[in-house]
């Protein structure tokens, strides 16, 4: 990172492949490579229906045509197919997330290299893509894009292998993440996995020549043969030679690793029609509901599937409960997926247009509605309105698949957890009345979900990612009996007022926030932009930053996004540089970082986990001090304050790295107050007690909420020490006894 940008530009934070689901097809050596892979696209639209691209070659020169908008308003047009002559072919279906909607990030990426033109597409998501980039652009790299796959490209041209194969291998080692990739010259066509498998690829036949693409729909649409599933971590070249002949070479260039395909293609993404790992799509959601009918059994009239996703579900529900099938809901299919869009508000406005109820078959019924996942549940609760106001007597909601706790950081377009109807809620009982009828899911319980597979074949195992669910914590000593279930996390109540005269007037004041995507963090922010402060706000979730850049502006505040881990060091002294540049000084630091660790005696602690606590939130505070600490002196009133926990005051049973961890931060904050005592900078240590977060859930299990103050009323509690007038330092504040204390230390 050389420098900050605003909010409006952040473009390194954009790119659809930070969250992201798309579609990729790639046929070799056919003459109607074009066509075909037109087709493949079309039968692989519900993965991505923002825009396709296509690039063919001919052997001697390549040819794009990339659009915006659904495949068939654009290639089946002859004209089009014209426009892409040859007999290899990779094409992309885009997903809309919360990147940028432009043409410069439709795949296929093509780019001329040392070794000749290469494309590139891609359906995943590198979770390291973003350093890599900075890195890149450091290097001088020059990047027309902000999708991530471009950063392969990059690779590809920056490695000193002989072969264009070799170069992409050497380039998708430096990956990280979950991908299904095609790459294409004028005579390979290259398909990858990822390590662990978890986005789907597939290898099909047509007249001889190979097929890759992401579900097997696409291969029945053309009439190819489905061969095989690309392994996990597995990269196939497949090669035109002099003689005209193909030639296929399997490689496994990645250390072997069990395969985890993600459940969520077989709850929502994959066509029901489509095979993955093995496994018939169909079959896999008819047995969810037959499950679900057996865990949660309700006396009623008639069940209902939720169009389309649930309609599996429901046929399996209804078979195994004796309840009658109907299709109470009617569906446009004319209106796209309401869970792609981009923005909450386009997905209220579609439910009103996607659905209707079927009035003869519900009016005066008891009707069990089966969907296939709930997300934010806004849609349920509309939907379950909808059943009502068309005459049901009784509306019961199952769900075929875990409650999502957790965005999925590997290729799926979920909300941050905070927009998540699990942690929206403390209870069960609090979801139903926000949807308005009784609810039950899949257990979170891998046998159960075993039972969802078909027996004919099965491969290692399908992971839920944490989009689905979490297994919690290990059971320390104390709390024998095994693993238990995630307890869910706990959602925001409504904010107390503060009273305005305590609040600073920080008007033209520059504050760096770090951790500031959620918890403590995000609301300090928010408070901060309420009194005027322009926001430098700092995390490595970048949902998180863009949602509090949205609510920093309808506050009518400022902000400066910055995208970095507080365990990358260099960007941290690259912010003190930015700065510098742009301001030339900072008013206010809060240094806010919480990593639990794994619960567990301090002799089982393993190494990497203890030095991880120890670098997030000891030595990342302390490149924060020297990086920030100049700034902070030219400022009349500098302020900072860095967040401690009660933990490093009363020892909690195998939280040892993180107690550690905070001990050592509030050192660090007594001994700095110490040093600059002859300075207007002022230096404060947090205690902030308990906090209501999903942290603490997942630490405190069978805790009551309601004893928990959310981190929006500890963030109004810190206020009042960021102002001129708090003039103490190298002391503790003590949030729920909102008092400044003394350290006791010995003589």
């Amino acid at each position: 990172m050389t420098d900050l940008r605003s909010s409006e530009i952040h473009d390194e934070l954009e790119g659809d492949t930070l969250h992201e689901e798309c579609g990729v097809f790639g046929i070799l050596g056919h003459p109607d490579a074009a066509t075909l892979t037109a087709l493949g696209l079309h039968a692989l639209q519900h993965r991505g229906q923002e825009a396709a691209g296509i690039v063919t070659t001919d052997g001697k020169q390549f040819y794009t045509e990339k659009r915006m908008g659904l495949v068939g308003d654009h290639y089946t047009d002859p004209a089009t197919l014209a426009k892409l002559p040859g007999y290899i072919s990779i094409g992309h279906t885009r997903y809309s997330t919360t990147g940028e909607v432009a043409l410069r990030n439709v795949q296929p990426l093509f780019a001329e290299l040392e070794v000749g033109g290469i494309a590139v597409a891609h359906n995943g998501n590198f979770t390291n893509g973003l350093t890599l980039r900075r890195q890149l652009i450091a290097d001088g790299a020059i990047c027309q894009s902000t999708s991530d796959t471009e950063v392969v490209l990059h690779l590809i041209a920056r490695s000193k292998q002989a072969s264009s194969s070799d170069r992409f291998i050497d380039a998708i080692r430096q990956m990280e993440g979950g991908y299904s990739m095609l790459a294409m010259t004028r005579t390979k066509l290259i398909a990858a996995r990822d390590p662990i498998g978890i986005r789907p690829l597939v290898m099909g036949e047509l007249d001889g020549k190979p097929i890759f693409c992401s579900e097997t729909c696409a291969l029945d649409i053309i009439g190819a043969k489905y061969i095989r599933d690309i392994e996990n971590g597995e990269v196939v070249i497949c090669e035109i030679q002099p003689d005209g002949s193909i030639s296929v070479d399997a490689r496994k260039p990645q250390s072997a690793q069990p395969e985890r395909p993600c459940l969520f293609e077989y709850v929502y993404f994959a066509r029901p029609d489509s095979v993955v790992a093995g496994r018939s799509v169909y079959v896999a959601r008819k047995n969810m509901g037959v499950h679900l009918a057996e865990e949660s059994p309700i006396d009623a009239d008639v069940v209902v599937p939720v169009p389309d996703g649930g309609t599996p579900a429901a046929l399996g529900y209804a078979q195994r409960s004796g309840i009658p099938f109907e299709y109470g809901i009617i569906r446009n299919h004319y209106v796209g997926r309401t869970f792609i869009e981009p923005t909450q508000q386009i997905r209220a406005f579609g439910v009103k247009l996607k659905h209707s109820a079927n009035r003869a078959m519900i009016a005066g019924k008891r009707v069990v509605l089966v969907d296939d996942s709930i997300v934010r549940g806004t849609t349920s609760v509309k939907i379950v309105q909808m059943i009502r106001d068309a005459g049901a007597r009784e509306v019961h909601l199952r769900v075929a698949s875990p409650m999502i706790f957790h965005p999925d950081f590997y290729g799926i377009d979920t909300p941050d957890r905070d927009k998540l109807l699990a942690n929206q809620h403390a209870d069960l009982a609090s979801m139903c009345r926000f949807i308005g009828a009784d609810l039950a899911c899949v257990p979170v319980d891998r046998r159960a979900l075993s039972r969802c597979r078909r027996r004919a074949a099965q491969p290692a195992g399908t992971t839920v990612h944490r989009s689905l669910f979490h297994r919690g914590l290990p059971d320390p000593p104390s709390r024998p009996g095994g693993v238990q279930q995630r307890p869910q996390a706990f959602g925001p109540r409504q904010q107390r007022i503060m009273n305005n005269n305590m609040m600073p007037n920080l008007k033209d004041r520059i504050a760096v926030v770090t951790g500031a995507s959620r918890g403590i963090g995000y609301f300090t922010a928010l408070e901060l932009a309420k009194a005027g402060a322009h926001v430098v706000a700092c995390a490595r979730t970048v949902g998180g930053l863009e949602e509090l850049d949205d609510a920093i502006k309808a506050l009518g505040g400022s902000a400066t996004l910055v995208p970095f881990d507080l365990a990358d060091m260099t960007a941290i002294d690259k912010l003190g540089g930015a700065i510098n540049e742009r301001w030339g000084k900072l008013d206010i630091m809060v240094a806010n970082a919480g990593v639990l660790g794994t619960i567990s005696p301090i002799g089982h602690v393993e190494a990497k986990v203890f030095e991880k606590v120890m670098a997030i939130n000891v030595t990342a505070t302390w490149r924060l001090i020297r990086s920030l600490e100049p700034l902070l002196t030219r400022s009349d009133t500098g302020r900072a304050l860095i967040l401690s926990s009660s933990a490093a005051h009363k020892c909690k049973p195998f939280w040892g790295p993180y107690s550690a961890s905070k001990a050592a931060v509030e050192a660090l904050a007594r001994t700095w107050a110490y040093e600059t005592q002859r300075l207007p900078l002022r230096i404060l240590s947090v205690d902030p007690g308990a906090t209501r977060t999903a942290m603490r859930a997942q630490a405190m299990p069978g805790e009551d909420p309601e004893t928990v103050p959310h981190p929006s009323e500890i963030a109004q509690s810190l206020m009042p020490l960021l102002g001129p007038e708090q003039t103490e330092t190298g002391k503790l504040f003590i949030v729920r006894e909102k008092k400044i204390v003394d350290y006791r230390m010995p003589e």
